[in-house]
């Protein structure tokens, strides 16, 4: 089934500070997802000549529980919500987004992380289509540079930054997607990612009071070295091989040079 909205990624980041200079939408959206002090938030305005600015914000929660892509997702709706709550509406409209991977997710479906996000995202982007279906009514995504001085995008950031830490919109101006009273659920993602840094923060603290830390420290103080480890997770090579590269790094391995 055809999307309801074109999108549009300059080949720069300045040509997308030009291009929202340059574009004529009447309708412009903004949204931002942002990380702050280990909590995650987001937030969308909508900017019309002649209106004042709305706005909407929402608080996901904490780090190991939610991601800034998951938040760029969940501010897409919120710009869809402001664009569909707003009076008169049927108009050429524009998103602007600094996320790529969050723009080209909408736009190509198919399993990933927070599809349930995209899939609500283009649900109220098909109800914003049907609602102006005999109107001038279009929507365009557009990736726009973060921090290259784009007023609309300036604006969504501070009001992310405030949502990420722990303001939200009142619940009865929210989509209702996320009116609930439970938060969002747990992205796997940032899950799986808060996991493995936990489990990475214990290996050290436990190799760091091992006896073999304490010889191998005298031979080489980055020893198993970030890329020896990385070497060895991704599979790339087998267990013999990791022990003679071990062996070789170390000065212990059964070759003339040490053995004689």
């Amino acid at each position: 089934m055809r999307l309801p909205f074109n999108t549009h990624i300059d080949k720069s980041r300045e040509d997308t500070r030009v291009s929202d200079r340059n574009q004529t939408a009447e309708i412009r959206l903004y949204s931002d997802g942002s990380m702050q002090d280990g909590k995650v938030g987001t937030a969308a305005i909508l900017l019309r000549q002649g209106r004042p600015p709305r706005h909407l914000q929402y608080h996901l929660g904490k780090e190991g529980q939610h991601t800034v892509y998951e938040a760029e997702l969940v501010g897409m709706i919120l710009a869809a919500h402001l664009a569909f709550t707003e009076p008169n509406s049927g108009h050429p409209t524009s998103l602007s987004v600094d996320n790529q991977a969050a723009l080209t997710s909408a736009s190509r479906i198919k399993p990933r992380s927070g599809q349930h996000l995209i899939k609500e995202f283009i649900r109220l982007a098909r109800r914003l289509k049907q609602k102006h279906a005999n109107t001038g009514y279009s929507l365009i995504i557009r990736w726009v540079a973060g921090h290259e001085g784009v007023e609309g995008n300036k604006l969504t950031d501070e009001k992310a930054k405030e949502a990420a830490a722990g303001t939200s919109s009142h619940k009865d101006h929210l989509p209702t997607y996320l009116r609930g009273n439970s938060p969002l659920l747990s992205d796997t993602s940032a899950m799986r990612q808060d996991y493995n840094g936990t489990l990475k923060t214990n290996w050290k603290e436990y190799w760091a009071t091992s006896k073999r830390y304490a010889r191998l420290n005298r031979i080489d103080p980055d020893l198993p070295s970030p890329s020896f480890l990385k070497l060895v997770r991704s599979g790339e090579l087998t267990r013999g091989q990791a022990s003679l590269l071990f062996q070789l790094r170390t000065g212990h391995v059964p070759l003339n040079r040490h053995l004689n």
